[in-house]
């Protein structure tokens, strides 16, 4: 069987395909409402959030979907992949206690992920929705620091009226923590970390993929803007380590299983580190604004760092679990105390030891079954679950469960380029 692209997907079209036959009207909607749910899941909605109704909306365009796959069948590879996430589901619909409204929830992400999985959702508009999300986002930080410096007036774009209340509560706790500090704008995000959390895939897809192009640089250079202008630490690390990745082993296609290691460190690549050095060094002590980001990863006005800030806590509460829960997790957590935990720890002490290990199965398995972005997008993750708790919340890891899916669909393929920039499967 041929896979063709269709035209009019643009440059899309090249790095992403899992879906791509799912192209009518339906389709686009359903993508676009998946892509901007972690947006929404901090605003009011019909049932819970407006995260969920965007699901709700999305939910029977997938079912069609499921339904109606003309006999195209179902691909081994993203349904062993999504097999240990939908194993954790179940678990914590009986874990604790068994109710209707968890058991109803349960089997609502069960369907969703099992459609994602089998390629219900388009791959190619979700990532071009999702590049276009950040796109708008680097204008509009422009238009907040041009706002704040130059007016001297601070633009907020997160309207508090429309906020969920433990959202409300979040942003006045940040605006009133950083008076008088940095100023971190973050658009309409929720805050800079949540810019990065959404960013950093389409970075890996861009700047990762085979046969760079000039539109795919201008593109990663937009996302690299605003997870840099944001002032999240997290993305100015992640830029620095994928752009180094690019520059280094992918700039000239290295092959998956092929990467000649000893090429790393040929004379350019040396002088492109040097560069790399000097620039972030001369950024360091010339640009305050970069100077300060930096600063925050280590160390900031109270002594203490971002990351020991995200974890000290949790290490201090984990501390005190023992018997049954350390297995089986605790029954009855604090909405505080989960909210602010990064995912490792919230899921150690809401589901336990069997938890951890299932959630880290989804995840981990990239690690050994993936190449290339979808390798370096699996690191991330894993890393930044220790400080953030979105990696195992429901919406940001439904829209990395997408990502994810197309790199198990690339593994079952093997692509040959065609001139006009498709993809046939050989």
């Amino acid at each position: 069987m041929v896979i063709k692209i269709r035209k009019g997907t643009g440059e899309y079209k090249e790095l992403v395909s899992y879906g791509s036959w799912n192209d009518s009207s339906l389709d686009k909607l359903c993508a676009l409402l998946i892509a901007v749910s972690p947006l929404l899941q901090h605003y009011k909605g019909l049932y819970e959030n407006a995260g969920f109704t965007a699901l709700f909306f999305a939910f029977p365009i997938l079912s069609l979907r499921f339904l109606t796959r003309s006999g195209r069948g179902y691909n081994a590879k993203t349904l062993s992949a999504i097999f240990p996430l939908i194993l954790f589901e179940l678990y914590t619909a009986v874990d604790h206690t068994i109710s209707v409204s968890r058991l109803l929830y349960v089997v609502f992400m069960i369907w969703v992920f099992l459609c994602i999985a089998c390629g219900c959702v388009n791959t190619v508009f979700f990532l071009k929705y999702a590049v276009n999300v950040v796109s708008l986002a680097v204008v509009l930080l422009f238009v907040q620091y041009i706002s704040h410096y130059i007016f001297h007036h601070t633009l907020n774009l997160r309207p508090f009226n429309l906020l969920v209340s433990q959202d409300v509560i979040w942003v006045r706790h940040l605006n009133s923590s950083s008076a008088g500090r940095l100023y971190r704008p973050a658009a309409f995000f929720l805050e800079p970390s949540h810019l990065f959390l959404y960013s950093f895939p389409l970075l890996c897809i861009l700047l990762l993929s085979p046969g760079m192009t000039k539109w795919r640089r201008n593109k990663a250079i937009i996302i690299t803007t605003a997870m840099v202008m944001s002032t999240s630490g997290f993305s100015i690390v992640a830029c620095i380590g994928l752009w180094s990745l690019y520059f280094l082993i992918y700039k000239k296609g290295a092959a998956d299983k092929h990467i000649d290691y000893r090429k790393i460190f040929s004379g350019r690549n040396v002088l492109i580190v040097i560069i790399i050095i000097c620039v972030l060094s001369l950024a360091y002590f010339y640009i305050p604004l970069f100077r300060r980001s930096v600063n925050r990863i280590f160390t900031d006005t109270e002594g203490t760092n971002a990351i020991s800030g995200r974890v000290r806590l949790a290490l201090n509460y984990i501390t005190g679990i023992s018997g049954r829960a350390v297995l089986f997790g605790a029954a009855n957590v604090s909405g505080t105390l989960e909210f602010n935990l990064a995912g490792f720890f919230a899921t150690y002490i809401r589901w336990g030891i069997i938890g951890v290990a299932l959630t880290y199965w989804f995840y981990g398995q990239g690690l050994f079954l993936l190449k290339k972005k979808y390798f370096w997008m699996s690191a991330i993750i894993i890393v930044i679950s220790f400080f953030t708790a979105h990696t195992h919340g429901t919406f940001y890891m439904m829209y990395y469960v997408v990502f994810l899916m197309n790199g198990y669909y690339e593994k079952s393929l093997k692509y040959r380029h065609i001139p006009s920039g498709g993809a046939i499967r050989i």
